[in-house]
């Protein structure tokens, strides 16, 4: 409790703060003194106001926390990170003072060691003023906890505490340690003897077992006064891959199949199988989202490809608030990356023009505002001149994008469509993009004459090898392009549509057995799913057998979960079923290396002397540099980003507090 004194009358306000000094010595803050504010001595100001933010939009933008992009090619997603640290900053609403201008304040101050400082400001309506007081929060023995802020499943720590005796005789101490399920400690009890003054370390081995928020329970119970109680948050992370395996079995009434097991190698606490039963081929597309929603960066050509798939998610599959919030967020993030001619730079602040981006961020924009979403008028428009007065003919890719959008915003240049038609019909060696942008351009327009004859040279022309940076082309996304554009044309037949139905479901077997997958590829096979349309889901009472057992289709997950080599499962209903069956998990065994050219060395220096280090013989306190060297063969894109984790127990460096260490040389 904290009682404050002031000369105000009945009716005053104040309010009162409780933070610990070693956060306010860091940011230098100086208990605010508002008399000193309002009746400080000033020089006239001067001010200038304009309209110049009104007429010229704002590219600074909301400050968003966001996951645009999706190559993260299933990599675990931690939980929220909790700490045993916990800073002390309590403030209270505006408390009314007594008739003798007093007030008693209650705090719930959590565990802590150390010093705060008490702030004041009082006001009425004549008067205000400010005060500050310290003082000292410690046990009789005081406990500093030696934790890592987070620990690995199935990664052991040395932990600990620091035990300061400040007021108590000799005495012998018992340490009774609990822990929540996701960690195991090996020892539950430790018996010490503490001298008057003496400060004693003990430690014990801690083990993560499930990955999750956990606790550690601390019990110091002394023969002589009171026990003193702790606890303290720390999170276990999953550091292995999730595995994924699709299956996908078609049966008809009567039929009998064998399914293998594909959860054998995997940890049985990890199993996880999800089984999706349809009337006819279903295209799987949850790995495909989930894996955009895990990338942590966003470019132009990420932030364009989350958003694609998510603006035709239907709401059965996203809640419509949501769906909205997400869409405009990645609208406003698009803002922030437009330049003064229309055009999208890469990256936010950026100077240089993304021409095959720009229209394909611009095709979203345009598909956004005809399903009713609000984009900025001035970030359109800029957007929509720039895209109708692109006519640069040395960069086919874009100009062909560029003229499928001006014939869908009505006023395309014809001339330059038939001659641009005319030189890709008779080539070989253009992307698959630029063929596909003006196949659906002279759809548009009806010319099924051009169409067909740009379908036979596209089925002439060379395979896309690897992948181009300038139009993010691809094998399987020009695929899905390809597919997407026989789906989408009016004037193509319908023998010819129902082979890229069968086309469809054969690239998303081949998806699923490609080890990685780029943001443009994951956008074009969800754009694909959402062209397809949903199939018809079988009711989950359907009989079936499984091992000669009579089961319902509902019970075909639970069941397989359990089984380490196969299953029978017989269709005993009249119903064809199409079944994808999904299993995820954590393999048994650790995953291997594997790279697509790119290596990576990392080595971790003592940032004092420069040399390298055992991470096994790391003291506290080290200050320690992690280098990485990345080889990047000739043949692959110049331009990489990079996500690297720390080991388990350190922290990264808070520059507030490293202003007068040594610097390592270059």
């Amino acid at each position: 409790m904290v009682k404050v004194d002031t000369d105000l009358p009945k009716g005053g306000k104040l309010v009162v703060s409780i933070v610990d000094e070693g956060i306010l010595q860091l940011t230098k803050f100086r208990t605010p003194s508002p008399e000193k504010w309002f009746l400080a001595k000033r020089k006239l100001d001067l001010e200038t106001r304009d309209l110049y933010g009104h007429l010229i939009q704002n590219k600074t933008g909301e400050v968003i926390r966001l996951h645009f992009g999706g190559d993260g090619n299933n990599a675990p997603v931690a939980p929220p990170m909790e700490t045993f640290v916990k800073p002390v900053a309590l403030v209270t609403k505006l408390v009314t003072v007594d008739a003798n201008g007093d007030a008693e304040v209650d705090f719930d101050v959590p565990q802590f060691n150390g010093r705060l400082r008490i702030m004041a400001i009082a006001f009425d309506e004549r008067a205000m003023g400010s005060t500050e007081g310290q003082v000292t929060v410690r046990n009789p023995i005081v406990v500093q906890p030696q934790l890592p802020r987070f620990i690995a499943a199935s990664d052991g720590a040395m932990i600990g505490v620091s035990l300061h005796n400040m007021e108590l005789p000799e005495t012998n101490v018992r340490l009774e340690w609990q822990t929540t399920g996701g960690l195991a400690i090996a020892s539950k009890e430790q018996n010490l003897t503490l001298l008057e003054g003496q400060r004693l370390d003990s430690t014990l081995r801690l083990w993560g077992v499930e990955k999750g928020k956990n606790q550690i329970k601390l019990a110091v119970v002394p023969e002589v006064g009171a026990a003193q109680f702790y606890e303290w948050d720390l999170t276990v992370v999953g550091h292995r891959l999730v595995e994924q395996h699709l299956q996908q079995v078609s049966l008809h009434p009567g039929e009998q199949t064998i399914i293998l097991s594909k959860v054998g190698q995997l940890l049985p606490d990890t199993r996880k199988i999800e089984v999706s039963a349809t009337a006819s081929p279903l295209l799987q597309t949850k790995w495909i989202s989930d894996g955009l929603s895990n990338y942590p960066f966003g470019c132009l050509e990420q932030t364009t490809s989350k958003a694609w798939p998510m603006l035709l998610s239907s709401e059965s599959t996203m809640e419509a608030e949501k769906k909205e919030s997400h869409i405009n967020k990645a609208i406003n993030h698009l803002a922030t990356m437009q330049l003064s001619n229309g055009s999208f730079s890469l990256w936010s602040g950026g100077s240089t023009t993304q021409t095959w981006l720009t229209m394909y961020a611009f095709d979203f924009m345009l598909e956004a505002r005809s399903r009713g979403y609000d984009i900025p008028r001035g970030m359109f428009d800029r957007a929509e001149t720039y895209v109708r007065n692109f006519s640069t003919r040395s960069d086919l890719g874009a100009l062909s994008y560029a003229l499928y959008l001006q014939v869908k915003l009505g006023g395309a240049d014809l001339g330059l469509l038939r001659y641009v038609s005319h030189d890709v019909s008779n080539g070989r060696n253009f992307g698959a993009q630029t063929y596909n942008h003006i196949i659906l351009a002279n759809d548009l327009l009806g010319n099924r004459d051009v169409v067909e004859t740009l379908l036979d040279a596209l089925n002439r022309r060379y395979p896309s090898h690897g992948w181009d940076r300038r139009n993010y082309s691809s094998n399987l996304r020009d695929k899905a392009m390809n597919i997407f554009v026989r789906l989408e044309a009016k004037t193509i037949n319908d023998s010819m549509k129902d082979a890229a139905i069968l086309d469809v479901v054969e690239l998303f077997e081949d998806a699923r057995e490609t080890y990685w997958l780029s943001t443009q590829e994951k956008a074009w096979l969800l754009r694909l799913a959402d062209k397809v349309g949903p199939a018809r889901s079988l009711d989950l009472d359907l009989p079936i057998t499984l091992d000669l057992s009579d089961n319902k289709l509902a019970d075909l997950a639970s069941y397989l979960e359990k089984q380490d080599r196969f299953a029978r499962l017989r269709n005993t209903s009249k119903e064809d079923m199409y079944l994808s069956i999904t299993s995820t998990g954590i393999n048994t065994s650790y995953s291997q290396p594997s790279n697509n050219g790119l290596t990576i060395d990392t080595n971790y220096l003592d940032l004092a002397t420069g040399k390298s280090i055992d991470l096994d013989k790391v003291r506290v306190g080290l200050n320690v540099l992690v280098n990485h060297e990345v080889t990047v063969p000739r043949r692959i894109d110049q331009e990489i980003s990079m996500e690297a984790r720390i080991p388990a127990g350190f922290e990264l460096e808070n520059p507030r507090l490293s202003g007068h260490r040594t610097e390592l040389a270059d």
